[in-house]
């Protein structure tokens, strides 16, 4: 697993998501990019993006919430997507973090 070589990636993200709390467009690129992360990565990249921030957990959920509310937007459907694929791509194959998902 060479995913180690990019262990640093999820936690740029998530200061970047910090500077930029407000803007839904930015957070939901960043959620693609973990989503595309845990997607290569597997469980160790799931891993390593929940130890990158004390925050992703809520991160995805306001985020979610963020773009929920942004029903008037034309990318309405296409930002949700990026953190339902987020969560889902962190939750598979991972009971630990569905639990951890589950309770958020």
């Amino acid at each position: 697993m060479k995913q180690v070589r990019f262990k640093i990636l999820p936690s740029a993200i998530m200061d970047a998501v910090m500077r930029h709390s407000e803007d839904l467009e930015m957070k939901a690129e960043a959620a693609h990019a973990l989503w595309s992360y845990t997607g290569v990565g597997g469980k160790p990249a799931q891993e390593t993006v929940l130890d990158s921030s004390p925050y992703v957990l809520d991160f995805l959920k306001d985020g979610l919430a963020m773009a929920r509310a942004d029903v008037g937007s034309n990318q309405y459907i296409a930002t949700i997507r990026k953190f339902i694929g987020c969560i889902l791509s962190l939750a598979k194959d991972n009971k630990e973090i569905q639990d951890e998902l589950v309770e958020v």
